[in-house]
């Protein structure tokens, strides 16, 4: 026995530590298992009729919030998403209840949206798509099923806030009423009585103190956003000078080029007929039946090379001038006298002695504002190909000049510096005359510099702002004696007509056939727009008021109302006016017009005002959601226990 003991000591001490270490160790394990079960099928909360949600599913709408604050969503934190996984659950739970959650595809392809990007051949996702999964698994420590489950449930989530917000809460009586004030129209006579014109007596004049005063007040807003239409932001202003170098003028000049010549063509037609018209396959085609074409296409390939070369020649010219400069970042140094510098007529010169064209005639503009330069002739359609990879408008280039403080900086572009090339259209060959030849090549080429440049910039005075000011400041006085008037202007529409009142004060009468608060015609497109009255333009608060007084007259009564009864006065404070209304005829809204319109969620909407839509913030906050579900939370909530657990290997398929 001994002997035996000896030669097995080794063997008999290992599998007795191993039986007392599994003694100890067993009974803790399944007692800590037994704890870790029952923690995980604990209740964490109850919904709805009580259903229950165990702490397992906690940590599982844990992981999938830190999937979330990796995209950084605007709704996450307006809607209290963020660290809060009882909101996410009410949210996915009432998406899923109106079947707006899709599969794992929609998952998917919500994540192709957000990362972009192609896919390559025999690639399941672009590379953008495979990071963006891999930085979702390993925010929430999860596999990609479990993201893509999560991106299907963001999406119907998403699906559903947008169809709440965009639906306009409104009672079938309250869209009744609604639709009556909005199509319930009226034929009228109508006079309109604007501050644009003088008074019959006592035309006010403004003081220099109060044009000044007007100014002051409302320097720095955009003009037609104050009170009353006024506003005297000063835009941007700009002083260019330029010159155009036609494209047919390059192409009239290579005319005699000896690239042209009859051998040169031949040369070119062989090698490549079927490019000038020559069927495939033919054996030795007819040069003479397509010489006139081969020397079209060839003359347009010439030019198009020679319109090249000119405007890579203008853009080395704009750099000589600022090479040898200091620098302020990215801008040059400009001395004082820059003015005295050769320019654009010294550009000009040069480019016809290089290429052997006609001087271009250089032209000055403005000042002017920025916004028109759109509508100049020529040189306004004309674009740039420096800043991206879509041609860029001129007046969008010129904006992007240092001194008028652009918002982006995609060029360098400055006062007193040759601009970067143009091309253009030319705008002779823009008429609509069939008769008219035209050249496949029409592209212009246009040189510019800005001599002056002013930013937007809020009014300092009444003399900046010019005669506007003063003409705006009357028509305030002359309206506020208007409506100080009303009274006397009413009765004596109502005693001696509105042809009289017309005569008074230099207007006339006009008549509205049908007056509605929204037209019929575009009402049913979502677009509320109440009828324009001549003299006075668009007003929806003085078409409402109409309209309002106009059912306020019963309309059993209306037929015999006396005039004074159906005339009254409205003032329009936006367009600085007095309305007067005689109303002839109620046109009353027909059942036919609402049944047919009131399925149509487009006229829903637009019958709606801010009060009716839905608040999402409101309507969606944990609060209100709890008690539209019942949500009761009965332990607190715990962070995921594997949530930082290594990258798990990515399945694209998943």
């Amino acid at each position: 026995m001994l002997k035996f003991l000896r030669k097995y000591n080794k063997v008999l001490f290992a599998f007795f530590s191993v039986t007392l270490m599994l003694t100890w160790l067993v009974p803790s394990a399944i007692q800590e298992f037994s704890q870790q079960s029952a923690s995980s099928n604990a209740v964490w909360a109850t919904v709805g009729n009580g259903e229950t949600i165990t702490m397992t599913e906690q940590q599982k709408l844990a992981r999938q919030i830190k999937i979330l604050d990796v995209l950084q969503l605007p709704m996450s934190k307006e809607l209290g998403i963020a660290g809060n996984p009882g909101q996410w659950y009410l949210l996915v739970r009432e998406a899923k209840q109106a079947g707006l959650v899709g599969g794992a595809s929609d998952g998917k392809n919500l994540m192709q949206k957000i990362a972009g990007g192609e896919a390559k051949p025999g690639e399941a996702m672009s590379q953008q798509s495979m990071y963006l999964l891999s930085e979702l698994c390993r925010a929430g420590g999860s596999q990609p099923p479990m993201v893509y489950e999560t991106l299907a449930e963001l999406s119907g989530v998403a699906r559903m806030l947008n169809l709440a917000g965009s639906s306009p809460r409104m009672s079938e009586t309250r869209l009744k009423s609604s639709a009556q004030n909005a199509l319930t129209g009226l034929s009228a006579d109508v006079v309109v009585i604007s501050a644009d014109m003088p008074l019959p007596t006592n035309d006010p004049q403004p003081t220099p103190e109060q044009v000044e005063n007007l100014v002051k007040d409302n320097a720095n807003l955009e003009p037609g956003k104050g009170p009353h239409g006024v506003g005297y932001r000063q835009t941007e202003m700009v002083q260019l000078e330029w010159f155009v170098l036609p494209a047919f003028q390059v192409r009239d000049q290579l005319a005699n080029d000896p690239r042209l010549s009859n051998v040169a063509l031949r040369k070119a037609f062989l090698r490549n007929p079927t490019s000038f018209g020559a069927k495939i396959g033919e054996v030795e085609p007819n040069f003479d039946s397509f010489k006139d074409q081969v020397r079209a296409q060839v003359l347009n390939q010439l030019t198009k090379d020679r319109l090249n070369e000119i405007v890579k020649f203008i853009a080395d010219q704009s750099q000589l001038f600022t090479r040898t400069m200091p620098k302020d970042g990215i801008y040059a140094k400009l001395p004082d006298d820059w003015k005295s510098l050769p320019g654009l007529p010294a550009l000009a010169t040069d480019v016809a002695k290089q290429f052997g064209v006609s001087t271009p005639q250089v032209e000055t503009v403005g000042p002017t504002p920025v916004s028109n330069l759109a509508s100049m002739i020529g040189i306004g359609t004309a674009t740039s190909d420096r800043f991206g990879t879509q041609p860029t408008p001129f007046g969008q280039v010129i904006s992007m000049t240092k001194e008028l403080n652009p918002s982006e900086t995609r060029g360098v572009l400055q006062v007193g510096v040759i601009g970067p090339p143009l091309r253009a259209p030319d705008p002779s060959q823009a008429q609509n005359n069939p008769n008219q030849p035209r050249t496949p090549l029409t592209s212009d080429i246009y040189a510019f510099r800005v001599l002056q440049a002013t930013p937007a910039h809020a009014a300092v005075s009444a003399e900046e702002v010019g005669k506007k000011a003063t003409d705006d400041a009357q028509k305030l006085l002359r309206f506020a004696v208007l409506e100080s008037n009303m009274a006397a202007i009413d009765a004596t529409a109502q005693q001696k007509g509105l042809e009289a009142l017309a005569q008074e004060y230099n207007t006339k009468v006009n008549f509205v056939p049908q007056i509605r608060a929204a037209d019929m015609k575009f009402v049913q497109y979502g677009m509320k727009m109440p009828t324009a009255i001549s003299g006075l333009g668009e007003d929806a608060a003085v078409v409402n008021e109409i309209v309002k007084r106009s059912l306020a007259i019963p309309q059993g009564e209306f037929a015999n109302a006396s005039d004074a009864a159906r005339t009254f006065v409205i003032a329009s404070p936006d367009k600085l006016a007095l309305v007067v209304v005689h109303v002839r005829e109620v046109l009353p809204m027909y059942a036919e017009d609402f049944n047919s319109l009131s399925g149509n969620q487009r006229f829903r909407s637009a019958l709606s005002d801010d009060n009716d839509k839905i608040k999402l913030v409101d309507e969606f906050s944990f609060k209100v959601i709890s008690e539209r579900n019942k949500f009761k939370q009965t332990k607190e909530s715990t962070e995921p226990t594997d949530a930082s657990a290594p990258t798990p290997p990515l399945d694209p398929v998943g």
